[in-house]
C-alpha cells in the first residue's frame, strides 16, 4: 500500500527545470507508482535513476520502459500536462532513498522530478495503540 506523505516538500528552482521533492511510503514486497509531472518531450530521453544519478535504472527515448523491478511510462492527458509514470515492484528496505526521474533536454537544463521512498516492515502503518479505561472510583489492582 502506498502512500503520499502530505504535500511537496521543496521546490527549487534551476534554470528552467522545477524539482519538486516529495515523499513516499510503502511497505516491504508492496509496489509503488509515482506520476512525475514533465514538460513535453515526446521524443527526449527518458530517465529513472538513484540519488544523485550516478546510477540510472532505466534511460529510454521509448515511450514504455521495463528493466526488472523498474518500469516508466510517458503519456500526455490533457496535452497540456505531461507525465512520466514510475513504477517500482516488489519493495525491499534497499529500495528505500532517494529518486529523480525525468527527460533530457538539449540546450536545456534536464527536467526532473525529485522523491523519496521509504520501505518499511509496516510496524507504523499497523501500531497496536492499547487504551486502559478506568470509571470513576475504581482501582487498577482492585480484587
Amino acid at each position: 500500500s502506498q502512500q503520499r506523505s502530505g504535500p511537496a516538500l521543496l521546490y527549487l528552482h534551476i534554470g528552467c527545470a522545477v524539482i519538486e521533492w516529495t515523499h513516499y511510503s510503502s511497505t516491504i514486497g508492496g509496489n509503488v507508482t509515482i506520476r512525475c509531472s514533465l514538460g513535453a518531450a515526446e521524443r527526449n530521453r527518458k530517465f529513472l535513476c538513484r540519488e544523485d544519478c550516478k546510477k540510472v535504472l532505466i534511460g529510454t527515448i521509448d515511450v514504455v520502459a521495463k528493466s526488472g523491478k523498474y518500469s516508466i511510462e510517458y503519456g500526455t492527458f490533457p496535452v497540456s500536462s505531461t507525465y512520466l509514470y514510475v513504477s517500482i515492484t516488489q519493495l525491499t528496505k534497499s529500495d528505500s532513498g532517494r529518486y529523480r526521474c525525468g527527460l533530457e533536454r538539449p540546450f536545456l537544463p534536464d527536467s526532473y522530478w525529485e522523491f523519496e521512498i521509504r520501505v518499511t516492515d509496516g510496524e507504523f502503518l499497523c501500531k497496536r495503540i492499547e487504551s486502559h479505561v478506568m470509571l470513576p472510583g475504581s482501582h487498577p489492582f482492585s480484587t
